[in-house]
């Protein structure tokens, strides 16, 4: 699954597994979660910002 989230900064595209993105997607449609979104890939840990976001649009 890719996201591709349009931010303040620029376009970011997220490949995250099935898990990962079961998760994002709750917390990004709830309102009282926290502003950062961490997953681990690749040996890094990534994050996503809300207040940064302005557009999700989803690729599978």
């Amino acid at each position: 699954m890719k996201l591709e989230i349009k931010t303040l900064n620029g376009n970011e595209i997220h490949k995250i597994n099935l898990e990962q993105f079961k998760k994002f997607e709750e917390w990004y449609n709830d309102t009282n979660s926290r502003n950062i979104f961490t997953y681990w890939k690749d040996g890094y840990t990534w994050h996503i910002i809300k207040p940064q976001i302005k557009d999700v649009k989803y690729i599978k």
